[in-house]
């Protein structure tokens, strides 16, 4: 199968793009989540809270989701950084770090889903 090489430059760069923003996403998200948790602990539930180690879990989900993303970044790096030294030395480049870019992607989208999962619960319990 004969393949436009326009094509697969823009299918390289679209898919740039929606790593950009599935981060973003991730990041908003979940630093959102933080802070509309500690309002709604704060307001409406106030000092009498139930459930209290479903709330903290899923924090603890949100602030290591957000530092996935992060890590994923410098990751992602490496893992450039890699590809190209491959190239320039005419090898196969270690692909260790763009593994680990895709599982801390993976990781940060799933701690973000726990993480709203259980504070859902605690919301439910709570209100």
């Amino acid at each position: 199968m004969e393949h436009h090489p326009d094509y697969r430059d823009h299918l390289i760069k679209t898919r740039q793009r929606s790593q950009t923003e599935y981060d973003k996403a991730i990041l908003i998200l979940s630093g959102g989540a933080l802070a509309v948790t500690i309002s709604f602990v704060k307001d409406i539930v106030g000092g009498h809270a139930s459930g209290m180690p479903l709330l903290l879990i899923s924090w603890v989900c949100w602030g290591i989701s957000c530092a996935s993303v992060l890590y994923s970044h410098y990751s992602s790096v490496v893992a450039h950084n890699e590809a190209i030294d491959a190239i320039d030395n005419e090898r196969e480049p270690d692909i260790a770090s763009d593994k680990l870019t895709g599982v801390l992607n993976r990781v940060s989208g799933g701690l973000f889903l726990l993480g709203l999962l259980l504070f859902c619960v605690f919301a439910y319990v709570n209100v």
